[in-house]
């Protein structure tokens, strides 16, 4: 393991660079990275959304890049949506069940 970090967001972009450099293994880093989400809500209004914790790595192969991997954990706990009563709704079983289902 290299012990290099990258952005989620930014690994596509970045990686072209990474791959000239020879670099294979790569951590997201979490202090940097999220996923984010957007959500029509009754057609009026776009709920947008985060779930900031995350973490996971991706294994470039720049020789093949068919055989290349990734894999993240996103906690279903996080989930941020700037209301507080609406995050508790996502994670009740009518959408996420974060009780059943911590980790995506």
């Amino acid at each position: 393991m290299s012990g290099k970090h990258i952005g989620f967001r930014m690994a596509t972009v970045l990686l072209a660079g990474w791959m000239a450099a020879g670099a294979t293994e790569y951590q997201i880093d979490p202090a940097h990275s999220d996923v984010l989400f957007k959500v029509r809500h009754m057609t009026i209004s776009t709920v947008t959304g985060s779930f900031p914790e995350i973490s996971g790595s991706f294994d470039v192969n720049p020789k093949n890049l068919e055989a290349s991997r990734g894999s993240a954990v996103i906690k279903v706990s996080g989930i941020n949506t700037n209301n507080v009563r609406r995050d508790e709704h996502l994670k009740s079983d009518d959408f996420c069940n974060a009780d059943k289902f911590p980790e995506i």
